[in-house]
């Protein structure tokens, strides 16, 4: 697991703005920086057992009409998305894999169901990388994300071509309304572990679904 102290160190800006908060208080900081602070620190005091690296089983992946594996990794503030497409509905016949790194904020869940509570994530950047010559000819074909030199196990950064959910069904830049329930060292969401949730906060679920993410190495 990641410790909210391990992140802020890792930044130097926040530990400059935590190492000078008794004397400056924040003065000499940035507003996002302190901002950011600010926000991981509650994250972390609402659902400290959230952070850390988490893992689906197969489930429909939403793209190609296939199937896809879901990684979460979870810090104070940031989390990263890391998607496996396969071409079959059992994730054997690989394609391609998108990673997602964006911020995240933990809310209530005061008025819903036992130990259910509110999540914003807001994805960041996309790349994506086929890692399968069937995943090259399947992207090149469609121009995936307007790209039509997709090459074998190489990364590119298409997040500027994802801003409005071209790309894949994830559209970059926009809040994504979910809810999420940790019990039993299982994690499980609303919407977002494979395609993403709704953009429209009164489109937010209520209930997290059957599908359910674990500890993973």
């Amino acid at each position: 697991m990641v410790s909210a102290q391990k992140y802020f160190f890792k930044n130097h800006s926040f530990a400059l703005c935590l190492g000078f908060a008794g004397l400056l208080a924040f003065s000499s900081c940035s507003t996002k920086d302190t901002n950011d602070v600010a926000q991981a620190g509650k994250n972390v005091a609402k659902e400290p057992g959230l952070q850390g690296k988490w893992s689906t089983a197969c489930g429909s992946a939403g793209a190609f009409d296939a199937s896809g594996k879901s990684t979460y990794i979870f810090e104070p503030l940031k989390y990263e998305k890391s998607l496996n497409l396969y071409k079959d509905s059992s994730c054997n016949e690989t394609l391609a894999i998108a990673r997602y790194e964006g911020e995240f904020k933990v809310g209530s869940g005061d008025d819903l169901a036992d130990g259910v509570k509110r999540v914003d994530l807001t994805p960041k950047k996309l790349i994506l990388k086929a890692n399968s010559e069937g995943g090259v000819k399947a992207m090149n074909l469609i121009k995936l994300c307007g790209i039509s030199d997709w090459a074998l196990n190489t990364e590119r950064d298409v997040t500027a071509g994802a801003v409005d959910g071209k790309c894949l069904s994830e559209p970059i830049n926009q809040v994504q309304y979910d809810v999420y329930k940790l019990a039993d060292n299982k994690l499980s969401f609303g919407k977002t572990f494979i395609t993403g949730a709704p953009n429209k906060e009164e489109q937010r679920p209520t209930k997290v679904s059957d599908q359910v993410l674990v500890p993973a190495q």
